[in-house]
């Protein structure tokens, strides 16, 4: 085999050998070692003594050939240290660049400029910019609209003190503005989950290890479970007609906010309206038509009431409306701007004037405190005496 090679490929094959196995490398060092200390030893005393008159005697040999064997050896083991340790660190250095690019999630190294040192694979694929293109030059450079404050808060603390720094999502939503391939529910840019991870090159230079965790796909569907629920919840506490709250919320509403008026001495008060004669607008126009007008009543009622009230469809064509922090006044005053309302608009397809209401109006005070449902009974007594009274009116309470 050895006379097929030629002088060059025989050399290769031999640097390759002895560098790839460590007791090669002693062997062939202590080779090289033990040869120069001959050659120099055999200089000295057949050639350059001769041409002296000194006389050295066995003794002054021994010390001699030892001085020069130290001096020999000495930088020869420092060489296959650092041989060794250099071998070691490549093979690390290797190790770590293929480790990195077969995880599922994007790692870089950057230091205290945003200058980047590293750039896996699955950071090519997602951003498709390469690592050629990415290593050495700035983030800012790479993404023109990077801007987070928290990744460069994190990257200092990490650099500066050794300190791993988590960076949460539900926080910062992202670091790198990296554009989603096929966009989810109203997310167009990759959510993720960071760390920052101290870590120290070769030169003893700290850099900040950032690993990214794709979380978008979580995030879309926890988005969507909360947008789901709100809207079954909004369906559990509302009248699907009109938009008004039901029943069931009243009452699991009134009662704290009753404890909260009796807490900051705050008056509330409670307004029962019923839609006059609807009965007859059922049977004479029917029932799309009925519903358009309640439809229509529950959107004055909105827009007269204040942000804070709650609006209730209480059964029918009944509803309620609460008023925070409304004294009797202030409830007589938002009752008489809905009748007056309600007189003056064409409601549903019917003219100005078909669709009157009467309200009855009854105030929680602290001087006169009662409970929640003493309060809703002396609203519908106030508003049974407006109907027994003639209608399109409305009745305070005591």
């Amino acid at each position: 085999m050895l006379n097929s090679l030629n002088a060059r490929e025989y050399t290769q094959r031999w640097k390759s050998g002895l560098f790839r196995t460590p007791l090669r490398i002693v062997v062939a060092v202590g080779i090289v070692v033990f040869t120069v200390e001959f050659l120099l030893m055999t200089l000295l005393h057949d050639v350059i003594l001769p041409l002296t008159s000194i006389t050295v005697t066995d003794r002054i040999w021994s010390i001699v050939d030892a001085v020069m064997l130290v001096v020999l050896v000495s930088p020869a083991l420092y060489f296959l240290v650092f041989l060794r340790m250099q071998r070691d660190f490549a093979e690390l250095t290797r190790l770590f660049a293929n480790l990195t690019d077969t995880l599922m999630i994007g790692v870089l190294l950057v230091d205290t400029d945003l200058r980047v040192h590293r750039w896996n694979q699955w950071l090519e694929r997602k951003t498709g910019i390469s690592s050629q293109q990415a290593c050495g030059k700035l983030l800012t450079e790479l993404f023109a609209d990077f801007n987070s404050p928290r990744l460069l808060s994190a990257i200092e603390l990490c650099i500066k003190h050794k300190s791993p720094q988590l960076i949460s999502q539900t926080l910062n939503r992202y670091v790198l503005p990296i554009p989603l391939v096929s966009p989810m529910h109203d997310l167009k840019l990759m959510q993720q989950q960071v760390s920052v991870s101290p870590l120290t090159n070769s030169r003893g230079e700290t850099l900040a290890a950032i690993s990214i965790n794709d979380v978008t796909e979580s995030v879309a569907k926890s988005s969507a479970l909360a947008r789901l629920a709100a809207k079954m919840e909004s369906q559990s506490n509302r009248d699907q007609l009109t938009g008004a709250y039901n029943r069931h919320f009243l009452w699991s509403w009134l009662a704290p906010q009753l404890r909260q008026s009796v807490r900051h001495s705050q008056a509330l008060s409670c307004l029962m309206l019923d839609i006059d004669h609807f009965k007859r607008i059922n049977d004479t126009y029917g029932h799309d038509v009925g519903d358009a007008v309640l439809r229509g009543f529950a959107e004055i009622l909105h827009e007269q009431m204040r942000d804070s009230d709650i609006l209730v469809r209480y059964g029918g064509e009944e509803f309620v409306a609460l008023l925070t922090h409304a004294d009797a006044a202030v409830a007589l005053e938002i009752a008489s701007r809905i009748l007056e309302r309600v007189r003056t608009t064409a409601i549903a397809p019917l003219d100005v004037g078909d669709v009157r209401c009467s309200i009855g109006v009854s105030s929680w005070m602290p001087e006169v405190p009662c409970s929640a449902e003493e309060l809703l009974k002396e609203a519908d007594r106030r508003l049974y005496h407006a109907k027994h009274n003639g209608r399109d009116q409305v009745a305070m309470g005591q």
